[in-house]
């Protein structure tokens, strides 16, 4: 699908730090010119991580278009690599890259202010995925663009994706995704680190499908598993050093402290929700459109100018103290995680306030995924499979002996206020010795 900017009518370009340019359709152009889009340039793509990677100011809007991007290089590639084996026509192919496209554009539309640490508090039991889909339904201006798009978009982007939608599915949201392929590169870029990269042009150009028993399956090139491996280790890299960065999780869990005692009262974050059988019924999307980062640093530092310690930090005047920061591969790790907490709230300490605690287990593939306890792995409901000569269609996880040795790694941090570090400390040696 070479052509696929004259087929699409593609036209209208946009300059971009690692692409060169992202090319739109008049009908993405519409979408991205509506005030509800153009929101997402005031949420950042990784929230306070500019506390510890100045240069990492960069949105939620920029990458966005960057996904779209990924995700037509992807398709095409696909296409390019298995066109016979799809029983695509050429309008089949146009129609699906249209939908996979406004799916990717669309996929962020739903992000609150400082996205995940507020998403906890303001759309629990639902997710960002549930609040864009609400958008895509009920919003005229991206609904009347999308015109018979919608249904599909909706279905592309969902969780309980229908089965035709399984390989568009798979490229926006797929253990091997464009969203993952467009951040990792983009947010190394802006951090000024090489723990995301990976080979780009081969990685778009990795992937094939073929159907069977009606559906369309992806799969890796054989020649290709290695630059696949490579993408998974880039992206496990990159999380251990930018979002599980300690002083990066050292400030979400003052956001968190800060939000909770401030952002029920807040009437600019009440955005009137209702929800039933898994899905919103109800958003004051007129709200929304107005609630992003500026808003909650409005109210920042309004608190901090009244004296809030934790307002205070939030404008990077102060921060936590880690005094506990292991992971389980040191022997012992998750015993003396939990002793030394038992010990801070004998010593009268108070969790969330004097002091805080993290965990979390992260792996490398997500393929194979570790149990409530981070333990024994048990297999994905998603699929990767590798096509090889002889073989046929082969489980990644078999057929890479990188990705089946890798296990999960679990990271275990305690933080304290800084008048209470020193004898945070001394609880901290008298339990692990020189282990920590």
């Amino acid at each position: 699908m070479r052509d696929w900017q004259q087929a699409l009518g593609a036209r209208r370009k946009i300059r971009d730090p690692l692409y060169g340019y992202v090319y739109l359709t008049e009908e993405e152009r519409k979408i991205v010119d509506t005030p509800i889009f153009q929101r997402l340039r005031r949420v950042g793509q990784l929230a306070l991580t500019k506390y510890v990677y100045p240069a990492a100011e960069h949105s939620r809007f920029v990458h966005s278009l960057g996904a779209m991007h990924c995700a037509t290089q992807i398709f095409t590639g696909i296409v390019g690599n298995s066109a016979a084996d799809m029983g695509l026509d050429q309008g089949d192919q146009i129609n699906n890259l249209k939908r996979l496209r406004f799916a990717a554009l669309l996929h962020d539309i739903g992000h609150v202010a400082f996205s995940h640490a507020a998403e906890d508090m303001i759309l629990t039991p639902l997710k960002h995925e549930h609040l864009g889909r609400y958008i895509i339904e009920n919003h005229a201006p991206i609904g009347d663009v999308l015109d018979e798009h919608a249904t599909p978009v909706i279905g592309i982007l969902s969780d309980q994706f229908l089965a035709k939608y399984q390989l568009l599915h798979q490229i926006i949201s797929g253990h091997l995704d464009a969203d993952r392929a467009d951040y990792l590169m983009r947010d190394s870029h802006a951090c000024g680190v090489k723990y995301g990269e990976y080979d780009v042009a081969r990685y778009m150009q990795a992937f094939g499908a073929t159907r069977q028993d009606g559906l369309l399956k992806l799969f890796v090139n054989e020649r290709d598993v290695f630059v696949v491996e490579a993408f998974l280790m880039a992206r496990y890299h990159y999380n251990m050093q930018v979002p599980y960065h300690r002083t990066r999780t050292g400030y979400d869990l003052v956001l968190k402290r800060f939000f909770r005692e401030f952002l029920p009262a807040w009437e600019d974050a009440q955005l009137d929700l209702d929800w039933a059988n898994g899905v919103f019924t109800r958003v004051d999307l007129e709200k929304f459109e107005w609630f992003d980062d500026y808003t909650i640093f409005g109210h920042i530092k309004r608190e901090a100018r009244a004296g809030n310690p934790w307002a205070k930090m939030l404008l990077r005047g102060g921060h936590l103290c880690p005094v506990y920061d292991t992971t389980s591969t040191v022997t012992g790790a998750e015993e003396a995680y939990k002793a030394i907490l038992d010990q801070l709230k004998a010593a009268g300490l108070r969790a969330d306030e004097d002091f805080f605690h993290w965990m979390k287990t992260e792996q490398v593939s997500k393929l194979a995924v570790s149990d409530d306890e981070g333990n024994e792995s048990r297999p994905s409901q998603e699929t990767i499979y590798v096509r090889t000569k002889d073989a046929g269609l082969v489980d990644i996880m078999s057929y890479s002996p990188i990705l089946s040795a890798l296990r999960p790694v679990t990271i275990y941090r305690i933080y304290t206020t800084e008048s209470h570090r020193t004898m945070a400390e001394e609880l901290v040696r008298k339990t692990c010795g020189k282990a920590c």
